[in-house]
């Protein structure tokens, strides 16, 4: 952009480069969210999925399809994508110190962002495998946060139930997540609040995983732009007040050497 300077006689080349406005945004959230959901047989991995995605209940599923579920949901006033992906079963060996997991399974969980870890409140051995489980996660993902939820289905039977809340509570603790309970069958606002919860957890892990380093080379470009466009000015300052300070006028600015305003622009 170029401005007539009125205050002196010269040639009035002086050059207004426009800086950048510094980017404040922390970070860029992901659009697309994607959970798998583990665990053993029977606990209810699918009927929670779609008492999630569609608010109703379907008693009777074909087991183990692993089938991939995805819809537009809005967090945080955003649209994204959200995948969810259902597993087959794992199961304890019987040494109780392994799982038997499909090579579907190990797929998901390398491809997943984060994790709902499923039991029965009224099966206490699936409950037994959720800490195998997650160590098994842990082994696919040795590092960094792992965004995971545990979830204790059917609530609704209470006169069944085997897992007591507090243990339930403990176990999440230890895997750094948090616990719900939650029935598929009566209560689609509870297994909503968890599913929401962990979408946030993954949103939140992202931008704190990815962004810092990109803040820091925003910051740095941005005071190297702006150190290159003072250095600029200073140089078209300079020429303006040698024009005033030796007479030269506007004809004879075309004998001096060709200085392209482009070569000080970024």
């Amino acid at each position: 952009m170029n401005m007539n300077n009125s205050s002196g006689g010269g040639s009035g080349n002086f050059l207004l480069v426009p800086i950048p406005e510094y980017p404040l945004l922390d970070c860029v959230p992901n659009k697309t969210v994607k959970i798998v959901v583990l665990g053993a047989s029977s606990v209810g991995k699918t009927a929670l999925i779609v008492r999630f995605l569609t608010k109703r209940f379907i008693g009777d599923y074909e087991a183990n399809t692993g089938a991939l579920y995805s819809r537009k949901v809005t967090l945080d006033g955003e649209e994204v994508s959200l995948q969810i992906q259902d597993t087959p079963c794992v199961a304890l060996q019987d040494d109780a110190d392994g799982l038997y997991c499909q090579e579907q399974i190990n797929r998901s969980i390398y491809w997943a962002d984060g994790y709902v870890l499923v039991f029965s409140i009224t099966d206490h051995s699936s409950y037994r495998t959720i800490q195998p489980l997650y160590q098994h996660v842990r082994r696919i993902h040795p590092s960094g946060n792992i965004p995971v939820i545990l979830v204790g289905n059917k609530s609704d039977l209470l006169r069944a139930r085997q897992v007591p809340v507090d243990e339930g509570e403990t176990l999440a603790a230890s895997v750094g997540g948090v616990y719900f309970e939650a029935s598929a069958r009566e209560n689609h606002e509870g297994v909503h609040a968890a599913f929401l919860h962990l979408c946030q957890e993954v949103r939140t892990s992202a931008c704190a995983f990815d962004t810092t380093p990109q803040t820091t080379d925003l910051s740095f470009n941005y005071y190297f732009y702006s150190l290159h466009v003072m250095v600029c000015l200073w140089f078209y300052r300079l020429i303006e007040l040698w024009e005033e300070l030796t007479g030269r006028n506007g004809e004879e600015a075309s004998t001096w050497p060709d200085l392209n305003p482009q070569t000080c622009r970024s």
